[in-house]
Order: C-alpha cells, then structure tokens, then sequence
C-alpha cells in the first residue's frame, strides 16, 4: 500500500471557489486526491497531477453507494445527505482505496496550507481530524487508517443506523455518532487545532507566502471558509495560475489578491 488518498464528492454544478481548493493542492504533494463529480465543465479549472477526476451521474452514484452498503433507498444522494456517508467513502470507493494505507474525507470549501509538514505524523494515529471545539470529529477534513479494526467497525455502525442513512434527512453522522464509536473502542484520535474557519476570516487576513497560511503570524494548515463561499458569485471568476496572497471579507464581499468578488 503507499501514502494517503483524500476523497472528495460534489454532485452539481462546480462552483469557481473550486479554484482555491485546486490552486492549494500544490502545498500537498505526499497525498493522492479523487474527486468524483457530474461536472463534465470541471476541465475548464487547471487540475493538478495529484488529483483523479472520476465522472459520475447521480443515478450511477446512487446505485454504487446503496449497492456497496447493502441499504434500500427512494431519494437521491446529494447536497448535505453525503455528508452522513462520508465514513464510508472508503468502504463504497473500495476500488481505489483499497492500496492506501489511509484515506480520508475533504471538501472543496477548503485552501490547504503545507499539510505534507503533518503527513509523517499521521501516521502514527488510527483517526487524524481538525479539532473545532465541540468534541467530535472535524467534517470537512477527516483521515481513517485503512485497518481491519476500523473498516469492521464502520461496518458494525452501518447495521445499527441502517434507518438513518436510508432516511433522507441528515443527521451529521459524520461528525457526532462516528466520534462517539471511535472514542469508545480505544482507537488513538488526533485532533489538530492548526486550522482557520470561517470565523477567523471574517475578522482577519489571511496571508499566504511559500505555500503556507499565515494568522496573525502563526501558521496553519487548512483554511475552511464554508459561510462565505456563496460569495463567489461571478462565473467568470477563475483563478488560474495565480499565487494566493491574501483572503478577507470586507462589506460583504471576497477579497484575493487584492481583488474584489462580489
């Protein structure tokens, strides 16, 4: 097996804040990057050499998940319902998840700074999440090692909330009740609290230099700015090869490199 695969899955149209999340793939050259989407526009942003596009309709996808999980359904999966299957993500994506020695969950939301600094570190957990302060695992960045103890354990959890996940409400299984069967069967969980969230942007700037995010001059290594992505409303916008300066909110609009969205 060899390194890490992070997964990402967006049914819909791609939004350009896209661009952000592909332009910081750079900053992590020691982990192999999936995207599943029905976007056949998403070759119109540059992609990097450590991501595989994988297309997919939505029909196909459902199909898949609800095959590999062995659930019944009558809804599409889409929008904020993929986030309760995202402990899975590796079980249903077998196929390519399966030579990893870790895989893990992101969203597209997200800038990374130099995550291969924590890479080696990774290594030495059975859970690597980002710590948001209320005691469960970090949705939008989550990593599992590909062992028998947990796969089986995600398996055991599937049966027992099999009504959930064929419900289409949600119900941040992701986040909460995984936490909660991890924390109880002694698996070694690393909370990183090396991250900025939407909370820190509204009141600051954001600095990038060397591939690096900066606060306030103490660097951290992912920048998740999910409240203010609807910002980005302007289909022209693409980023390109552009190097990242500075990220801020300002009278409602997204400043980047001194460029204002509105």
């Amino acid at each position: 097996m060899s390194k890490i695969l992070l997964i990402s899955i967006y049914l819909g149209e791609l939004k350009q804040y896209i661009n952000f999340f592909l332009n910081s793939l750079k900053n992590c050259l020691k982990y192999d990057f999936i995207l599943l989407t029905n976007d056949d526009n998403v070759y119109k942003y540059q992609i990097p050499n450590n991501l595989k596009i994988i297309f997919i309709n939505i029909s196909c996808f459902n199909k898949l998940v609800f095959e590999t999980m062995n659930l019944s359904y009558d809804f599409n999966i889409k929008t904020y319902k993929l986030c309760d299957f995202k402990p899975w993500y590796g079980i249903i994506l077998n196929e390519h998840t399966s030579k990893y020695d870790y895989w893990g969950h992101c969203d597209l939301d997200i800038i990374f700074g130099n995550i291969d600094l924590i890479y080696d570190d990774i290594f030495n957990y059975d859970v690597y999440t980002f710590d948001d302060g209320y005691g469960r695992l970090y949705g939008p960045l989550t990593i599992y090692k590909n062992s028998t103890n947990i796969n089986k354990l995600l398996i055991d959890k599937k049966s027992e909330i099999k009504d959930l996940l064929e419900h289409s409400n949600i119900y941040i299984i992701d986040e909460i009740m995984i936490f909660e069967d991890l924390s109880n069967n002694n698996l070694k969980i690393f909370k990183n609290k090396k991250h900025l969230t939407s909370k820190n942007v509204k009141n600051n700037i954001i600095k990038f230099e060397n591939n690096k995010i900066y606060m306030n001059n103490y660097e951290y290594y992912i920048l998740h700015y999910s409240k203010y992505k609807n910002l980005f409303n302007i289909n022209s916008f693409i980023l390109n090869n552009n190097e990242l300066s500075k990220f801020y909110i300002k009278k409602r609009k997204i400043f980047v490199d001194n460029i204002g969205i509105k």
